[in-house]
């Protein structure tokens, strides 16, 4: 049996869905992965959106997921605004779960947001 709670973690890949379709060209791929693996002496659920975007710029890296943090980058300037609190949104409620969420990105050259979350309460 799994413990989590479905609609948060929903909400987590859809603000995360959301911020690669939003800085990814048109027609570009946006790969989606979910798995279940034994992690840190238990079952965890890991998932991993990659996108083919303008990637994150080295010095926005370590606020990425700070409240009311946005990218300034020129690169980034897709004309859709947002608020600044989808990934630290993301962030509390991993946080939550017990989980951990981290991104691996290359300015230029997309994206990559990974979650793990147990699948039962220690």
């Amino acid at each position: 049996l799994a413990y989590f709670d479905y609609d948060r973690i929903y909400q987590v890949v859809i603000n995360i869905l959301s911020n690669a379709i939003k800085f990814s060209p048109p027609d570009s791929i946006i790969t989606i992965n979910a798995e279940i693996k034994e992690q840190e002496e238990q079952q965890q659920l890991i998932v991993s959106i990659e996108d083919q975007g303008v990637g994150i710029a080295e010095k926005e890296v370590d606020n990425l997921f700070e409240k009311f943090v946005q990218s300034n980058s020129p690169d980034n300037d897709t004309g859709m605004g947002g608020t600044g609190l989808g990934l630290a949104i993301c962030k509390e409620i991993i946080s939550l779960h017990k989980g951990k969420i981290w991104f691996e990105s290359n300015a230029g050259h997309g994206s990559i947001f990974i979650f793990h979350i147990p699948l039962k309460q220690k």
